[in-house]
């Protein structure tokens, strides 16, 4: 995945969402807690920025 930071490129901040296998083994290399929601199990960080990156597991 490439975030560019060309002016006028999409305007932030945004929210990538990804669907993985095993978001608790993501979450513990990014040192997230995981949240149950109704749809998944996610966890998420914040660049700088403001940027969100969502990880979930479908249920």
């Amino acid at each position: 995945m490439y975030l560019s930071e060309h002016t006028g490129d999409a305007s932030g901040p945004s929210l990538v969402y990804l669907w993985v296998p095993d978001v608790d083994r993501i979450a513990a290399d990014l040192g997230a807690d995981v949240e149950q929601v109704p749809w998944a199990r996610e966890c998420e960080v914040t660049d700088p920025d403001g940027n969100r990156v969502r990880v979930a597991t479908p249920t």
